[in-house]
Parts: C-alpha cells; sequence; structure tokens
C-alpha cells in the first residue's frame, strides 16, 4: 500500500509539474525535474521497497495544438545573429555531373555506434527538429525510397568532419541506407566533392553550409526491407501471398529508415505522406488526413498531385515512378506531437481494420481505438477484438486517474505484426503487437490470457512514461521498463473493467522468480549501469 500511495504521489506530482510549466517540454529547459524509480526485491516471499530520485535535464515534448502548428514549414527568414563569424559564408555553387547517381553508403554493411558523449555535444548545438516526410512502399521486400526534409534550429556552428578525428561537435545526422541521390542543405545542393560527406551511417554538413539559427535540409534517398526487425521490416505471408512492413526502431533503428537525429532527447515532429499499393492499409502515428484515390504513375490524379505539392515532391520522383503500373494511393497524416525517433512507427501492408463497438467507443470519446490484423487472421481477432478494447479502455481510465494526467496522444491503434521478434512495442498512438498474441484454434488458459492482458497494460502505460516523459539517454531505460512493468500489475488489480482479472500479483510473482534467477548468473548485470553507446543499449 505504501509502495503504491508513494508511487502514485510521485507520478502526479512529476507530471502535474510538467503541465503547470510548458517550457519544461522544450529541449532547451535546464531545471530539474522530479522523477522516480521503483525497485522490488523478492527474498522469502515478497519485500517490497521503493526509492525515489532527482533527475536533471529530462526534456519533454507534450505537443500542443499550437506547437504542431508552429513547427509548419513557413517562409519565415532565418534567424538574425549579432555574432560575424556566425554568419552563413558564401558557398560557390557546384556543377553537379548528370551521370552521377548519388552518395553511396561505404559502410553499410558494418555496424556504427552513436556514443553517449556524441549525443550529448549534439543535444547541446541541435534543437527544435521537425521532419517532414514522404516515402514510397514498394512491394518486394527489396528497397523503397525516400524524401525527408529536415528543419532544425542550431544555436553554434559544428566543427569540420576529420577522418580517424574527434567528430563529436560536428553537426551531423544518422543515416545507414543505400544511396542518397540529392542532399540540398540551407539551399545549396552538394555533388560529388563532399567526399566526406557520409561516413560511418553520418551524414556530416559542412560548416560552410550551416547557418546559427533555423536551417533545412532536403534529403532523397533509398534505403532497404530488413528481416531482423531492425528498421523497416518486410513479411510474405505464405498462406495468401500478401506482404506486410512495419518499422521497429528501438533503440536507435530509426535512422535504417531515413537520415534522422536518432537519439531519445532530441524530440522532433513528424508529418508524412506515404505511397503505397492500392491495397494496402496505412498506419502511423497520428491520424490520417486524407487518402488519394488509386492512380497509377503515368496516370496521376489530382488528389495525389496535392498531396505531392504539400511535401514539395515532383509526380516524377522514384517515391512514384518506381511502382511502375502498379496502381497506388497517396496516405496524408497529420503531424505529430514532439516523439522521440525511436518511437515513431509506419505500418502498411492489407491489414484489415477492426472497429469497436458504437457503446465500446462511447466509453472512451475523443480518442479513437481500432485494430489491426492481416487478413489470414481476421475471424481469429473478431472474437477476441472486444476484451482488447475493454482493457484498452480501462487501462487509458485508470492512468488518466493515476497519472493526473489526460491521455497524451491523438489515437490508440493496435496492430498485430506477423514475423515480430518482440512482444510488443509502445509506439506512440501505435502499438505493436506479435500476432502470436491472437487466439487461434488453442484455447489461451486464463494465465496466458491474463498475461497478454498485461503486456496491454504495459504498452499503454509507456504513453505517459516513456512517450510523454522521455529519458535524456539509455542509461535509464531501466526506469523507463520498471515503472511501466510496476503500474502495468496496479492497473490490472484496481481498474474498473478488469474485475474478472484474478491473476495479476500471481504474475507478479512469477516474474520476480525469473528476476531472481537471471540474478544467479555470471552473465548478469547492474539494473542501472552507465551504457556508452547505442550499440550497448541494443
Amino acid at each position: 500500500s505504501f509502495v503504491k500511495n508513494s508511487l502514485s504521489f510521485v507520478i502526479k506530482s512529476t507530471l502535474r509539474n510538467l503541465r503547470e510549466d510548458t517550457s519544461k517540454y522544450t529541449m532547451d529547459n535546464k531545471s530539474k525535474m522530479l522523477a522516480a524509480g521503483a525497485a522490488f526485491l523478492l527474498s522469502a516471499g515478497v519485500a517490497v521497497g521503493a526509492y525515489f530520485y532527482t533527475k536533471k535535464g529530462n526534456q519533454q515534448a507534450a505537443g500542443s495544438q499550437e506547437e504542431r502548428k508552429a513547427a509548419e514549414p513557413t517562409k519565415a527568414a532565418a534567424e538574425e545573429t549579432k555574432a560575424e563569424d556566425d554568419a552563413p559564408v558564401p558557398v560557390p555553387a557546384v556543377e553537379i555531373d548528370p551521370n552521377w547517381e548519388g552518395f553511396t553508403d561505404p559502410f553499410y554493411k558494418t555496424n556504427k555506434y552513436l556514443s553517449k558523449i556524441e549525443a550529448a555535444s549534439r543535444s547541446e548545438l541541435i534543437s527544435d527538429v521537425n521532419y517532414t516526410l514522404a516515402l514510397g512502399l514498394l512491394k518486394g521486400g527489396e528497397s523503397f525510397t525516400g524524401k525527408v526534409t529536415i528543419e532544425f534550429s542550431l544555436r553554434q556552428k559544428g566543427t569540420e568532419y576529420v577522418a580517424d578525428g574527434d567528430n563529436s561537435k560536428c553537426v551531423f545526422l544518422d543515416f545507414k541506407g543505400k544511396l542518397m541521390s540529392s542532399i540540398v542543405v540551407n539551399g545549396q545542393k552538394l555533388g560529388q566533392d563532399a567526399v566526406d560527406l557520409w561516413q560511418n551511417h553520418r551524414i556530416y554538413i559542412p560548416t560552410a553550409n550551416q547557418v546559427v539559427g533555423k536551417n533545412k535540409c532536403v534529403i532523397e534517398f533509398e534505403t532497404f526491407y530488413v528481416t531482423d526487425c531492425q528498421g523497416f521490416q518486410h513479411f510474405k505471408d505464405e498462406s495468401d501471398g500478401t506482404e506486410y512492413v512495419y518499422t521497429e526502431l528501438e533503440p536507435d533503428y530509426c535512422h535504417i529508415v531515413f537520415p534522422c537525429f536518432d537519439q531519445p532527447d532530441l524530440k522532433a515532429t513528424y508529418k508524412t505522406c506515404i505511397v503505397a499499393s492500392e491495397d494496402w492499409e496505412v498506419i502511423t502515428n497520428s491520424e490520417r488526413l486524407s487518402s488519394s484515390t488509386a492512380c497509377k504513375s503515368g496516370e496521376v490524379n489530382q488528389e495525389l498531385k496535392s498531396a505531392f505539392k504539400r511535401f514539395d515532391v515532383p509526380v516524377d520522383s522514384p517515391i512514384l515512378t518506381s511502382f511502375g503500373n502498379t496502381s497506388v494511393k497517396a496516405h496524408e497524416f497529420q503531424r505529430t506531437a514532439k516523439i522521440s525517433t525511436y518511437l515513431f512507427c509506419i505500418v502498411a501492408g492489407p491489414f484489415d481494420c477492426l472497429e469497436p463497438s458504437a457503446e465500446r467507443q462511447q466509453e472512451l470519446p475523443g480518442i479513437p481505438m481500432r485494430v489491426y490484423c492481416r487478413k489470414s487472421l481476421t475471424k481469429y481477432a473478431e472474437k477476441m477484438k472486444d476484451d482488447w478494447f475493454r482493457i484498452t479502455k480501462a487501462s487509458i481510465r485508470f492512468y488518466e486517474e493515476m497519472f493526473d494526467t489526460p491521455y497524451p496522444f491523438d489515437k490508440i491503434d493496435s496492430i498485430f505484426c506477423p514475423d515480430y521478434a518482440m512482444g510488443a512495442m509502445e509506439n506512440v498512438g501505435c502499438i505493436t503487437y506479435n500476432d502470436e498474441y491472437i487466439e487461434r484454434d488453442e484455447n489461451f488458459t486464463r494465465y496466458k490470457r491474463e498475461n497478454i492482458f498485461n503486456t496491454i497494460a504495459h504498452e499503454i502505460s509507456h504513453q505517459w512514461f516513456g512517450n510523454l516523459v522521455t529519458m535524456k539517454w539509455w542509461d535509464d531505460l531501466w526506469l523507463n521498463e520498471s515503472f511501466a512493468n510496476t503500474v502495468s500489475y496496479m492497473a490490472m488489480d484496481e481498474a474498473q473493467g478488469m474485475e474478472d482479472v484474478t491473476l495479476a500479483w500471481n504474475i507478479f510473482i512469477d516474474e520476480q522468480f525469473s528476476g531472481l534467477s537471471e540474478d544467479q548468473k555470471n552473465t548478469s548485470h547492474p539494473i542501472a549501469g552507465e551504457v556508452i553507446h547505442t550499440g550497448t543499449a541494443q
């Protein structure tokens, strides 16, 4: 009782403090903020202790409607600077070889990691990041094309890239891909003379092209699908030949999908336009604004032209032309709240969409709930969907009261993904689950069924603790997960609408014994430790 009451008090105090001072949601704020940690130890039964600690500099992003509108591209000039050294240096125009295909990644087949020191240095330079992303999601499982416009503010110019030197003070984007066919920085197109531009999965922005204040980088690219669930996963359903793709980006796989600042504290907004085969459904973190009527690349209709114009994509872009004679649609989505790169998500394929009954949805007004699954599993998902919506609604209402903060995002979609190496992932408003959670011909035991309910409650709790309030670096991933673990059992035990759930603390105790078993092994490691680079985070 003490632990539960203490947790509730600390969480409410933390989020109330943030809500009363919205400046603390920005990445520039250096003020201290209250966070809490809870560690559970089991010995001869269950003995529970809790401790609280203060964490400096945890950066937040609620993303109000006003912030989202302000994040839309504007024609405002770059911020002026009084320092003469910070003024943009005129860059001579580069003559581009018409036969030159673009930049390639010489290190694509190797693993390169972002260090904690490099991430901290970059967050000192970069702020106010916004992405405008257009993708053409081809079938076949090989590659896809895209264009991303990255707008960001630069506090001071970074240093120039030096081969085999210390480049932690450079301004760079992360990208592991196949090809960059074009890169334009603040209106200047970079050409083949920029020999060190793309090194070690990093796009180093030349100092001469940087501007103190607002910057704009536009990149056209091509990259690969993956089959190891580290990036944009592709799957082919052998039962009916259909194809599905979905992203899995934690901890640092977003840069395998598109160029970005791939670290958790550089939160950003995302506005997306996805071109896909007309039979594909497309889901992202935010609600859909529109879907064009189907057309082919040689017969582009006005709806698709208008969507491309809003994203500054020409109709002869590979984003469209690479589809050949395939009939496609363009799906445009609202700009998101500010979120970390690892929480961005795109799912596409011939998914069936299951919606709650009108009565069930009325229990959660203003927060659309949907379940998506591949067509071959729809008949099974139909049988369990009401339970899924019931637990979703009950969890949201419980956490809204516990955290004293309304659900912070636009919607709550649940997508069952095939060939998923994870159990689930808490992507903002677009939670992905292993489709093994769908009860098929076997009858799930009560224990297994309630364990799945716990997963739902766990992932939904992350929408507050993890997504709204996010760790600055991967050192604190343990706290992210420990909180979700703890409060998910509390939700199962106490939430209205889960009265039939009776095994919450039995499952909890089993999990603690599993942890004790791991702690006896030589491979055991501290719960909280220093993550020196993203390879350690992985």
